[in-house]
């Protein structure tokens, strides 16, 4: 198992697995760590790492992968890092069914989606949170068709800050509207206008 060691090195763990045969001719095999199950392999912290600087910081696959080589001179392809980020979605989709069915039952929560470009084309990140989850959905659409997929607000009872984007409004929530966007809208009135406020 290869791991992360001081700059400039990396560790490599090997496991063994000792065989016993019985006296009744039964062959034993220990087990392996967790984890372990293939002749050679990244361990988990090489794997969390890849995976934390490419959605987190919004490094690329190549990027990290020259990370890894520049560091620790290992290497670790562009590919792998993509497997390693495949891999991890898909163990998340329990987790992520955890946070959506604490947002359906959170009292206050708040919506917001912002566009981004995803594919060469205009996606729509959906971003649901309280003060303990965030729950983010890309989409293609930006209104109603996009939040009923997400799955929160259809059921959704609690009070729902947003930014007074219409499809929040046909939702049966109790809806407030954001300061922060109403603040932004005054300043833009302020700019465009060149008014002089007076304090």
């Amino acid at each position: 198992m290869f791991e992360p060691g001081r700059p400039g090195e990396f560790e490599v763990t090997a496991h063994r697995a000792e065989v016993k045969i019985c006296t009744c001719g039964c062959r034993n095999q220990a087990e392996f760590p967790e984890g372990v199950t293939a002749a050679a392999q990244y361990g988990s912290a090489t794997q969390a790492m890849a995976v934390y600087l490419n959605q987190y910081h919004f490094l690329p696959f190549k990027r990290v992968s020259e990370y890894f080589n520049t560091l620790y001179k290992m290497s670790v392809s562009a590919g792998t890092v993509a497997n390693f980020v495949a891999r991890t979605y898909e163990n998340l989709a329990s987790t992520e069914e955890v946070i959506r069915d604490a947002l359906r039952e959170s009292s206050v929560a708040g919506a917001d989606e912002t566009g981004m470009r995803a594919e060469g084309s205009l996606h729509w990140l959906h971003v649901m949170r309280d003060e303990q989850w965030t729950l983010y959905y890309l989409s293609e659409k930006r209104g109603r068709e996009a939040m009923d997929t997400m799955g929160i607000l259809l059921t959704f009872a609690g009070v729902l800050v947003h930014d007074h984007w219409k499809s929040y409004f046909a939702y049966a929530a109790t809806h407030v509207l954001c300061n922060a966007h109403h603040l932004r809208e005054l300043l833009g009135v302020v700019d465009r206008d060149s008014v002089t406020i007076q304090h």
